[in-house]
């Protein structure tokens, strides 16, 4: 009986997991649709943790969502299309942190672009899970 019960729990615990996990893929797609209708600067401000960081290339890192809405309130991003799609995504036992992973396409006027990203995020007190750590870096390989 105790076996049983022993067995029982993990299967539950599994399961809550993946269930966690499909949670936060269904965050991270759904901050990918926002970008795509919105813009992503609206994306990546709205979704934005207020002590997020984003890791860009040839810069250092932007932390703090108000850093963040700066630095796209910048940007004229009409005419980009930054869209992803998450390959997988963990979640911490506590079940307030977590990751993604995926790959990400950026469409302008004249060119496309293509990588991979990883997105670490947090539950605000309201639940909500908003990133506090965002990267990614160009090019996919055949690998």
């Amino acid at each position: 009986m105790i076996a049983f019960l022993l067995f029982q729990a993990c299967n539950l615990s599994v399961r809550s997991d993946e269930k966690a996990s499909k949670e936060l893929i269904k965050r991270d797609l759904e901050f990918s649709e926002y970008s795509r209708q919105y813009g992503l600067g609206k994306a990546f401000t709205q979704f934005a943790d207020s002590a997020a960081v984003l890791l860009k290339p040839d810069r250092m890192p932007i932390k703090g969502s108000l850093s963040i809405a700066y630095y796209y309130a910048n940007l004229n991003d009409k005419n980009l299309k930054l869209t992803w799609m998450p390959l997988d995504a963990s979640i911490a036992d506590s079940r307030d942190l977590g990751y993604t992973y995926g790959v990400w396409q950026l469409i302008s006027l004249d060119s496309m672009r293509q990588g991979t990203y990883v997105t670490i995020w947090k539950k605000d007190e309201n639940g909500a899970w908003k990133y506090v750590l965002d990267a990614g870096n160009e090019g996919i390989g055949n690998n």
